[in-house]
């Protein structure tokens, strides 16, 4: 039993690993759609598909985060400049 949870375990990390920047990109999850066009840039730069995926996703998460920190500089919350930080790291 303890074998087939392992084995589950194991085959959904092995999913997510491989999931690629265009799937990323697809769901919204722009950050990761920007690193994984980057991993496979470095490993084989002449790919194209990977290079559209990062000029798209990362105007994707640059906005995202420069709207988030758009909001965070109207809020009145004291913490904001370090949630500000955050979002521009």
């Amino acid at each position: 039993m303890k074998k087939k949870y392992i084995l589950i375990a194991l085959s959904c990390l092995l999913l997510a690993a491989f999931s690629s920047g265009k799937k990323r990109l697809e769901q919204g999850d722009y950050d990761t759609a920007v690193y994984k066009a980057v991993k496979r840039l470095q490993q084989k730069p002449q790919k194209k598909k990977a290079e559209l995926v990062l000029r798209e996703a990362y105007t994707h998460a640059v906005n995202e985060h420069m709207e988030v920190i758009a909001y965070l500089d109207n809020t009145t919350n004291p913490f904001k400049y370090d949630k500000m930080v955050h979002e521009y790291e």
